[in-house]
């Protein structure tokens, strides 16, 4: 095999690595962001007053 193929599959193999190991992180980040935001929809507590209305400060 030549000196280029073997740079060519060296190279390819370390990122093809890299984007395993950038899944896994993402993906394990997701998932406690995710355990994060149902957590806080099941503790929000809703203001009855609140009608969605925004208005200007002032006004």
């Amino acid at each position: 095999m030549s000196a280029m193929a073997i740079a060519t599959y060296i190279l390819v193999s370390v990122f093809a690595f890299a984007y395993v190991i950038f899944f896994v992180v993402i993906t394990i980040g997701g998932f406690f962001d995710l355990v994060k935001l149902i957590n806080g929809i099941r503790t929000e507590v809703v203001d009855p007053t609140d009608d969605g209305r925004v208005q200007r400060p002032g006004a």
